[in-house]
């Protein structure tokens, strides 16, 4: 009985077999070659095959004709003999029925599925599938295989440093030998000489501006409201920086009296007094040489900012008479080794309104010019990511500013 039924089976595919044959394949290369510029070639063709099918049809009985045949026969042959059958077949006929086909069963477990490594794999042979079965099983290998994105900057594990910053950080890398050097950013705006408003250049980014001595001026000074402004937020920041994980923000509010002598014709002393004290305060005597400025116009934010190097020299007491003065009701902040100065200053004459300033100074250049040197000898450095971080907080702040229409905008 068992081999009745394998034969049938047999039979069975090989029948489909020849008549898959008979309908796809044709009997030489030369069936292949239609002549698409000629309409009476293909029509031609077409004929042939239809001819060719239709002969072996007529030999070979249908397919669905021999199966009908063969499972009646194979019907009779079983109700014959399953009154005979013992239990234990019908049990092992019943499993047979109940298997399941493990090429289309879903896979149960992480070792049953496909890898999802990254490593390459060999690609799979190409098995004709429906349109709406090929795409919904290549969405699903989309989403296996998606990967997470590693946590670094580029291709290259680098995260380039912007121009202006690589700019500015060459201007400074210049002069940080210079015995006695300070390094600062003032807050502003750049205003044309001639319209008395603030630049506008068409630019829609921060830019350099160079050459443009002539044609404008930097107005270090901001509005009583951005001052209070800036107050509020950095006391808010100092409060902050208690909290766990964070970095100590400290804090100082001084008073104190600038009064400036002309020594010489182009020289001016600076003797900074204590206003509760009347004294020098510390490293109080100075002689300012300006070395460079570098201007920095941001359009589309409040403020400006400007980048100066100077040379403060220690200087004794002047004996010539006193010039102006200006007296100096400052906030300072230190974080990250950087002062943060937000001054109110007024002077000698009563008329003049006070001027608000917020300035940024690179506490200990030497700390900069070691890292600079250890990168001119190739050696690993922070130098650029230092004066990165010193632009970066220029930038922070002139984002926080308020945008208020005043005589410069």
């Amino acid at each position: 009985m068992a081999e009745s039924r394998k034969r049938n089976v047999n039979e069975i595919e090989r029948i489909q077999t020849d008549e898959r044959d008979v309908q796809e394949v044709p009997d030489s290369n030369e069936d292949l070659i239609v002549d698409s510029e000629n309409p009476a070639k293909r029509h031609q063709s077409q004929n042939y095959v239809t001819t060719k099918t239709d002969q072996v049809s007529a030999a070979t009985p249908s397919v669905t004709d021999q199966v009908d045949s063969i499972s009646k026969n194979e019907v009779e042959s079983t109700t014959k003999e399953s009154k005979d059958l013992p239990v234990l077949e019908k049990e092992e006929r019943t499993n047979d029925r109940d298997s399941v086909n493990h090429v289309d069963q879903v896979p149960n477990t992480k070792e049953e599925q496909a890898p999802t490594s990254t490593e390459q794999q060999a690609p799979p042979v190409p098995v004709r599938k429906s349109v709406s079965s090929t795409i919904a099983r290549e969405h699903q290998h989309h989403h296996q295989h998606q990967v997470v994105p590693r946590k670094e900057p580029t291709i290259f594990n680098v995260r380039p440093v912007d121009d202006i910053t690589m700019y500015i950080a060459d201007v400074i890398g210049k002069h940080l030998q210079t015995q006695y050097v300070e390094i600062e950013a003032k807050l502003g705006v750049f205003i044309d000489k001639q319209s008395g408003k603030r630049i506008n250049l068409g630019a829609p980014t921060e830019m350099i501006l160079i050459g443009m001595e002539g044609r404008v001026r930097f107005e270090s000074n901001m509005t009583r409201q951005q001052h209070e402004n800036y107050n509020k937020r950095l006391n808010e920041l100092v409060s902050s920086s208690g909290l766990p994980g964070r970095e100590r923000i400290k804090y100082q509010h001084t008073y104190e009296t600038d009064t400036y002598y002309q020594v010489g014709r182009f020289e001016k002393w600076r003797v900074t007094t204590d206003q509760r004290t009347g004294k020098v305060v510390p490293d109080g005597i100075i002689e300012k040489q300006r070395i460079t400025d570098i201007n920095i116009h941001i359009p589309k934010q409040p403020l400006d900012y400007r980048i100066s190097i100077n040379v403060e020299l220690p200087r004794t007491m002047p004996t010539t008479a006193p010039g102006y003065t200006r007296h100096k009701d400052r906030v300072s902040y230190q974080h990250g080794g950087i002062q943060f100065d937000l001054t109110q200053v007024k002077s000698d004459h009563e008329k003049e309104e006070p001027r608000h300033e917020l300035e940024l100074e690179i506490i200990d250049p030497l700390v900069f010019a070691r890292e600079k040197s250890k990168m001119d000898r190739r050696e690993s450095s922070q130098y650029y990511e230092m004066v990165e971080s010193f632009i970066n907080n220029v930038r922070m702040l002139s984002r926080k500013a308020i945008k208020l229409g005043n005589h410069y905008q």
